[in-house]
């Protein structure tokens, strides 16, 4: 898969995005010691040890020099007012992010929470639009199960292996979830060959 770089503040995706999120880009120190994918347990965990408080928003980047994304995040305010993120994002030299700061959506911790990244094309690439396309309905089945497991009153405890609730209709969604997935892992593999191509 091709390494997340990071944006530059003139990007015209970042201008899109500041525009979209009604936030300026911050560039953002970062101690890659959490676990990727679980940024607001990470913060949740450093503010209890170290004191400050989450900060929302979206963490930015491109790959293939053709797709950029906007994707939800949360790092730490210190208690000086700077930022810190905690979390292992795999962008750049995973040393610093570039952050959007963003409030108005504060994330339950019970359970999973899918927030629809933003996208924007550098360029035109209807692989990368396909994948715009999957990417969303994967957050979307994702979010159904989530709801099935919440209906059904079953547990999640982060870190361990969730247990779905038994019927058709989460039968279907894990058939749609494989083939979505399926469909994810070959449309990145074209973007990566044809990016090893110069196309």
């Amino acid at each position: 898969m091709a390494q997340m770089v990071p944006l530059s503040s003139d990007s015209p995706a970042v201008k899109h995005f500041e525009k979209v999120v009604g936030s300026t880009l911050q560039v953002v120190p970062s101690t890659c010691d959490g676990a990727f994918g679980q940024c607001y347990w990470n913060v949740d965990k450093f503010v209890e040890k170290f004191g400050g408080k989450a900060a929302y928003g979206w963490l930015v980047f491109q790959r293939w020099g053709i797709l950029a994304e906007a994707v939800h995040h949360a790092v730490v305010e210190m208690p000086d007012g700077s930022l810190l993120d905690v979390t292992s994002s795999r962008v750049g030299t995973g040393d610093k992010i570039g952050f959007l700061r963003d409030d108005s959506v504060i994330p339950p911790r019970d359970f999973p929470i899918f927030i629809k990244s933003h996208f924007f094309l550098l360029k035109e690439c209807q692989p990368a639009e396909v994948l715009i396309a999957l990417t969303h309905r994967q957050n979307e089945i994702d979010a159904a199960l989530v709801q099935a497991i919440k209906s059904a009153g079953m547990p999640f405890k982060l870190g361990e292996n969730i247990e779905l609730p038994e019927g058709d209709h989460v039968d279907e969604l894990l058939a749609e979830l494989e083939q979505n997935r399926t469909e994810m892992s070959a449309t990145i593999r074209l973007l990566d060959l044809n990016a090893a191509a110069g196309l």
